[in-house]
């Protein structure tokens, strides 16, 4: 299995022991904080999420991964609850949230939605199809994915869509 780190971070700003020097956010409920005498606004944010919504999607596609099983669910509240940016969250986020439980199978056209969710800290999971490919959240906004082949042309689109990709084992396999 090919396992990779997709983020934001530009690896030339670790250190030697991997860690990432340069601050900045790192969560949905960053925004509005000031960063490099600047607010970070939430279009900032969205199109942030929406190339990691993205990198996923590539993967799939390369893969033809036609569900996902949700493994190791984590929900803090029964409902979605959405004070800050309300516009932001579909119907169809807000109904996923509800309807979603340990061991379900999930639509890819329902990945997108879960993702999201997932980015923004309302849930948890892993999401797995057998040993073609897992898709991990990380904290401080990383993303591992795991492939049973190399998807070099899913790797180049993530390249330019402004993230990094890294070889890197997901420190949530079991």
């Amino acid at each position: 299995m090919y396992s990779y780190r997709v983020s934001k971070y530009n690896p030339i700003f670790r250190d030697e022991k991997g860690s990432y020097k340069n601050d900045g956010w790192t969560s949905f409920a960053d925004i509005g904080i000031v960063y490099d005498n600047r607010e970070f606004l939430i279009d900032e944010y969205i199109s942030v999420e929406n190339a990691y919504v993205q990198a996923i999607n590539s993967f799939i596609n390369c893969l033809e991964v036609p569900s996902m099983k949700i493994v190791s669910l984590e929900k803090n509240y029964d409902s979605l609850e959405i004070d800050k940016y309300p516009d932001n969250y579909s119907k169809r986020m807000i109904s996923l949230y509800s309807s979603i439980k340990e061991g379900s199978i999930i639509k890819i056209s329902d990945i997108e939605c879960l993702s999201r969710l997932i980015l923004r800290e309302h849930l948890w999971c892993k999401l797995e199809h057998s040993s073609i490919m897992f898709v991990h959240f990380g904290y401080d906004y990383y993303l591992y994915l795991g492939s049973s082949k190399r998807c070099e042309g899913s790797i180049e689109e993530i390249t330019k869509s402004g993230l990094f990709v890294e070889e890197f084992e997901s420190p949530y396999t079991d």
